[in-house]
């Protein structure tokens, strides 16, 4: 392979291994995310299905989804949320939420904006949605 081919071939991987569209992400699997998560009118974040069916990690994963797409409606101020916050709304102990987060951190999953502050990485996204669908 010569040089040139050998600059393309990485150039290609980069563009689709490395840079994402939020948009394009999320207008593709908008309805596929719907089935999981809701936004009441006040930008609250709901399930919509049987949370026993999800370990600690996905919860978390789908709600931070949920608080991005609320704030892509103007709903909620930020796109993230809060240790404590995971831990009231998702009713997960503060010990598991720190540890789930940091194995999610470490997979590149959620990325920490600040101390206790979380947001989803958003070309995970369909990586989340196709390992959730082999157990809904």
């Amino acid at each position: 392979m010569s040089p040139d081919e050998k600059r393309k071939e990485l150039q290609d991987w980069i563009q689709k291994n490395m840079i994402s569209d939020e948009f394009e992400i999320l207008s593709s699997y908008k309805e596929r995310i719907a089935r999981i998560v809701g936004i009441t009118s006040s930008g609250n974040i709901v399930f919509r299905v049987n949370l026993s069916t999800f370990d600690n990690k996905l919860r978390i994963a789908f709600y931070l989804i949920g608080k991005l797409m609320a704030y892509f409606v103007e709903k909620v101020e930020k796109p993230a949320a809060s240790n404590k916050e995971i831990e009231s709304i998702l009713g997960i102990p503060k010990g598991t939420v720190g540890r789930s987060l940091k194995e999610l951190r470490e997979q590149y999953i959620v990325r920490q904006m600040e101390r206790g502050l979380h947001e989803i990485i958003v070309n995970k996204i369909p990586e989340i949605i196709e390992c959730t669908e082999k157990q809904v």
